[in-house]
C-alpha cells in the first residue's frame, strides 16, 4: 500500500487525511520499504488544507507497528 487514509480530525482541522509513502527518489512505495512520508489533509468537501512531510527511519531499524 502506498497511501493510507487516515480519519479526522487532522492536526490543521480536516475532515480526514491521507499519507502517501515514497522511497529515496520521491516515488510512492509501500509503508516496509519508505523513507519518507507525506501528509495531506482534507477539508469534508475534499480541498486540500495542509501537507506536511517527514523522514522515516531506515526501514531495518523500525519496529513492526511503525511499518504500516
Amino acid at each position: 500500500m502506498t497511501e493510507k487514509r487516515v480519519p479526522g480530525p487532522t492536526p490543521s482541522g480536516g475532515a480526514y487525511g491521507v499519507v502517501r509513502y515514497l522511497d529515496a527518489n520521491g516515488r510512492p512505495t509501500n509503508a516496509a520499504d519508505a523513507v519518507s512520508l507525506e501528509f495531506r489533509e482534507f477539508s469534508d468537501d475534499d480541498k486540500l488544507i495542509a501537507v506536511t512531510s517527514g523522514v522515516l527511519p531506515p526501514p531495518d531499524e523500525r519496529n513492526e507497528e511503525e511499518a504500516g
